[in-house]
């Protein structure tokens, strides 16, 4: 619902998930504003509940606290969300962000074009498995979740079990780039979203080795003609670089690589063309 300076609200992010709003607060100027905001979205919106994430790091830059409440009503048992045809426990209190990846939201409609009767798919940092469940809805006969998390991975499963898709949901617990390393399967597409590479600029190399090295190593996993959906969400790495960097991993896998599609975060988090790093998601499509 607001996305930070990109809607003229400085350190603001506000994300819905059905009647359940939760609030982030990044800067000093938006954090005394912070009753009147709540205030605003109870009037607005008539939440069912709204809820405070403030532990992200970058408050400390700002000398504010870290903290985690609910501000209004209740949250319940259960925060759900639709994606899609699909429905979605969230965890808001101790999931990543928000609890659940907004700005790829947009993307995930890509299962349905790229993904064929009875292939099977690999989800690499798959948190709770949006992409992979996204994947059995569009007709895939496996999806496979690779990610360090017990407790994203056993939400996944919820899900799955939540969409009738259990059946053709595996859930491995391993870092991403140890589960390529072993691997002798061969997938007919494969999503890697990881977390940022890039946290600073002083990380550009090191990231930039980093994403050759994890995308090469997954090309290397995909049947002739795969497809491989690879993204960035390090907004030190921009699309031309990025580009660059997926052709040399595809020059090192020995593979040729056709750029299908380009795309970036949903319209619900859009640029503010003054400040480029709002310009931050990358995600391209590529057949292998």
């Amino acid at each position: 619902m607001v996305f930070s300076e990109s809607d003229g609200l400085p350190g603001l992010i506000v994300d819905r998930y059905d009647r359940h709003l939760v609030c982030q607060s990044l800067t000093a100027g938006i954090d005394e504003l912070m009753d009147l905001v709540t205030d605003v979205l109870v009037s607005d919106f008539d939440p069912a509940s709204i809820y405070i994430r403030n532990d992200s790091p970058y408050r400390l830059l700002e000398g504010l606290t870290l903290e985690k409440r609910l501000a209004y009503g209740d949250i319940g048992d259960v925060v759900s969300m639709p994606s899609g045809p699909l429905q979605f426990r969230v965890d808001v209190v101790e999931g990543q962000k928000t609890g659940a990846f907004l700005d790829q939201e947009w993307n995930r409609s890509l299962m349905t074009h790229y993904v064929s009767a009875g292939c099977h798919v690999l989800d690499l940092f798959s948190y709770t498995g949006a992409w992979a469940l996204h994947a059995l809805a569009s007709g895939a006969s496996t999806a496979t979740a690779v990610d360090t998390s017990k407790n994203a991975l056993n939400l996944a499963q919820e899900n799955a079990e939540r969409n009738n898709l259990a059946r053709g949901l595996e859930c491995v617990r391993e870092p991403a780039l140890d589960f390529l390393k072993k691997q002798k399967k061969y997938w007919d597409l494969i999503v890697l979203d990881p977390p940022a590479f890039v946290k600073s600029r002083k990380d550009l190399e090191e990231g930039i080795k980093g994403y050759i090295d994890i995308n090469r190593r997954a090309m290397s996993r995909l049947r002739p003609e795969g497809i491989l959906v690879t993204c960035s969400c390090s907004h030190h790495v921009d699309m031309p670089t990025f580009e660059r960097i997926i052709l040399a991993a595809g020059k090192q896998a020995g593979k040729c690589l056709r750029l299908v599609e380009s795309r970036g975060q949903g319209p619900d988090h859009p640029v503010l063309m003054s400040m480029p790093e709002t310009c931050y998601l990358k995600v391209l499509v590529v057949q292998v």
